[in-house]
């Protein structure tokens, strides 16, 4: 089919649309000739080296983009096969709390976080790595320490917060007042300590239960 001058159809690509601009350009100047037509020409293949660049650039961004995200999957799948692999070889440390019915999880990380600022330094003894992975029950303890060389914690017994929830759905029981945490052994690979006593308070009801029971975490960056 025969066009009229400055008609093109214009295709879904970037390609489409800087060949149709050219396409379109020479034919407005089919009347020029010498220098004129040449210095059109250089601009014609100019604009679409620049479309062809613009092509590039994006196709490159998005790659990027698409690496970065099949890396962060594979990080992610990675680290949860560690986790089962841990947990399978019982090296992921566990919990077992004396409540009724008694609550065992097979899972416990063990974090210590020092600050600079002079603040007391943390120990949290938790059930799950991270919030993305948390799972019921669901445990955390949470205690300052005087420091944050695992070794140097063995043998004290020192005051802790306790959170338990068994089910996703189910409520929210809390210490009332310090529990008493005695750190049993501690090194490098894992801390493990005993909930001598304490009390847990119901969110919703107010109802409290004594609280003891044995924790081993295992140590995370």
């Amino acid at each position: 089919m025969r066009l009229p001058p400055g008609h093109c159809i214009v295709g879904r690509s970037i390609w489409a649309r800087a060949v149709c601009a050219a396409a379109v350009w020479a034919g407005a100047v089919t009347g020029c000739s010498g220098p004129q037509l040449d210095e059109l020409v250089d601009q014609s293949v100019q604009k679409v080296s620049q479309g062809v660049e613009s092509v590039k650039s994006n196709v490159q961004q998005a790659g990027e983009k698409v690496q970065e995200q099949v890396e962060q999957k594979v990080n992610q799948g990675l680290q949860q096969a560690r986790d089962q692999v841990a947990t399978q070889a019982g090296q992921a440390g566990k919990m077992r709390l004396e409540l009724d019915p008694a609550v065992e999880i097979s899972s416990c990380s063990a974090t210590l976080i020092g600050f600079r600022d002079g603040r007391p330094s943390v120990l949290l003894l938790q059930s799950y790595r991270d919030a993305e992975q948390e799972s019921f029950p669901s445990v955390l303890l949470r205690a300052t320490v005087p420091s944050v060389v695992p070794a140097e914690l063995a043998g004290q017994t020192i005051e802790a917060e306790l959170f338990v929830q068994a089910a996703e759905a189910g409520p929210v029981w809390s210490s009332d007042g310090p529990v008493s945490l005695q750190i049993v052994s501690a090194d490098a690979e894992k801390i493990s300590a005993r909930i001598l006593g304490g009390t847990l308070r119901r969110a919703d009801t107010l109802e409290s239960v004594s609280i003891t029971g044995e924790v081993e975490g295992r140590s995370t960056p």
